[in-house]
């Protein structure tokens, strides 16, 4: 927003990034400058008054760490979460974790897990139909694949490795295994050796 005055011949540009009050005294260290004064200059071809346009530095204490508030906020940390779950259940689990789908089995309507290592190598997945399918990925995201279970996966490898959330794009093949080897230890888990 600009503000003409006429006795002075300028034009008070307001900072967007400051507050609203009046100018304080140039020269001054430590104070904020709200207004920047530029005189309005007359083209010479058009004959109109011109205001010159010039690049406002910010102060560096306005300047924030984008990076650092996108990694400790847990709005963030929650979308983040909620996508790879349901990448996980929406996608990767009828493409490259189907193997995965070979621990369940509907029986009577119901989604059990498979209790032996034979039935387990029995039961075959590709003939399964997409009710089945849908069934199973949903067992997974109610019991295995919660938010918090996600989101405790998630944190743990990123504390490991050093790693902030706002990389996890740049590497989701280490999201695609590390949640592959949490459904598929989770799912072990009531398997036995007969």
């Amino acid at each position: 927003m600009a503000y003409y005055n006429p006795q002075m011949q300028q034009v008070f540009v307001q900072n967007p990034n400051l507050p609203a009050y009046p100018p304080t005294v140039p020269g001054i260290q430590g104070f904020p400058q709200p207004f920047i004064t530029q005189p309005i200059i007359t083209h010479p071809i058009l004959a109109q008054p011109v205001i010159p346009v010039r690049q406002v530095q910010l102060r560096p204490a306005l300047v924030a760490d984008l990076d650092a508030m996108i990694d400790s906020s847990d709005l963030a940390q929650r979308d983040i979460t909620k996508y790879y779950k349901y990448k996980v259940l929406d996608k990767w689990l009828y493409g490259d974790m189907a193997f995965l789908l070979k621990y369940l089995k509907v029986s009577n309507g119901q989604v059990v897990l498979v209790k032996t290592k034979k039935e387990y190598e029995a039961n075959d997945v590709s003939k399964d139909s997409s009710d089945v399918i849908e069934k199973k990925a949903d067992y997974i995201e109610t019991n295995i694949l919660t938010n918090d279970n996600v989101r405790m996966v998630l944190k743990r490898t990123l504390s490991e490795l050093m790693i902030k959330w706002y990389e996890l794009p740049n590497r989701e093949n280490l999201v695609h295994d590390v949640l592959e080897g949490f459904i598929r230890k989770e799912l072990k888990k009531h398997l036995t050796e007969q």
